[in-house]
């Protein structure tokens, strides 16, 4: 029997779980009678039910070692605010946009680990951030520095959107950087944590709001299956593929998800990205990758470093 090579088994659990992912997004898309909140809570469940039996074969405590329970309710929270403001944007923006705002997480993660964790920082960092920035910018056309016909060409709730999408990458890298914190820790004890509370914020905030209902019947309740299922098969397959493959390529793989989030957009949605949408979202593809190369080249030995250098700068 052919075996395949680890890198390139980690490359396709990669692009399966980028392919898992933005079919969860469509859906949200999709399932217009259900509201967020509602939404984030069926997620959630998907992925912890799918989840316990990995905790239970692992023989892992379902709450985790006791150093690091602290880290797992933060990570639980900061979580949950991501899948639900993620959502949210995609409620408010087209499926490409919001999935391009969202996927610029690693920019921050950067910042935040030179911050928190004390890695090493770079001057690229700062002006990549910067030209991440620019690419939202292009992608929220707020109306201070676009003309009024581009104004008028866009709903009212894009900047809004924009803001909302921001606010779920920002989210999603204070959870990666508790999730690094977290050494040690089996991924299944993280995904069932966070998802429990999840799904304990979410049904006491429906609950709250009194927004709690069942589906309709029909397509809405095949979505809420669908979007917990995709959730979980993304959530292990890029945990195998972080395993098989080291994390810059992982992350450059990750960012597929912009362009899946686009085919989806035209083909299934019939809404076709406009010129600066497309722009912005070139930038922060840009950037995401640059990004995860240097992190792949510092991962590097150093004769191997210079290698790269000397053939690809000299010659």
């Amino acid at each position: 029997m052919l075996e395949v090579p680890q890198p390139c088994l980690g490359i396709a659990y990669g692009l399966f779980s980028c392919f898992c992912f933005s079919i969860s997004s469509l859906c949200v898309k999709l399932a217009v009678s259900v509201h967020v909140i509602e939404i984030t809570m069926f997620r959630c469940l998907g992925q912890m039910l799918f989840t316990i039996p990995i905790v239970i074969y692992k023989q892992q405590p379902f709450l985790g070692k006791r150093q690091h329970r602290a880290l797992l309710f933060m990570r639980g929270i900061f979580g949950t605010a991501f899948l639900a403001l993620h959502f949210f944007s995609l409620k408010l923006l087209p499926l490409g946009d919001a999935s391009v705002i969202v996927f610029s997480a690693p920019m921050f993660v950067s910042i935040m680990a030179c911050v928190c964790l004390r890695e090493k920082c770079h001057a690229l960092d700062g002006l990549l951030v910067l030209v991440t920035l620019a690419g939202v910018i292009f992608i929220a056309k707020p109306s201070f520095l676009f003309s009024s016909m581009i104004e008028a060409e866009k709903p009212d709730s894009t900047l809004f959107g924009s803001l909302v999408a921001l606010s779920a990458a920002l989210a999603y890298s204070v959870a990666i950087i508790l999730l690094r914190m977290l050494k040690g820790c089996h991924f299944s004890v993280a995904v069932f944590c966070y998802s429990a509370m999840g799904v304990m914020q979410m049904l006491a905030l429906a609950a709250a709001l009194r927004i709690l209902t069942i589906p309709c019947c029909g397509r809405d309740r095949y979505f809420m299956v669908v979007i917990g299922l995709c959730g979980f098969l993304g959530q292990v397959t890029l945990t195998k593929a972080c395993q098989l493959v080291n994390a810059g390529p992982v992350s450059i793989i990750r960012s597929m998800d912009i362009v899946f989030a686009f085919i989806w957009q035209i083909l299934f949605l019939g809404d076709y990205p406009t010129f600066y949408s497309i722009l912005g979202a070139v930038l922060v593809f840009f950037s995401v990758v640059l990004i995860a190369v240097r992190d792949w080249i510092e991962t590097w030995p150093t004769s191997e470093k210079q290698s790269c250098f000397h053939t690809v700068i000299l010659k």
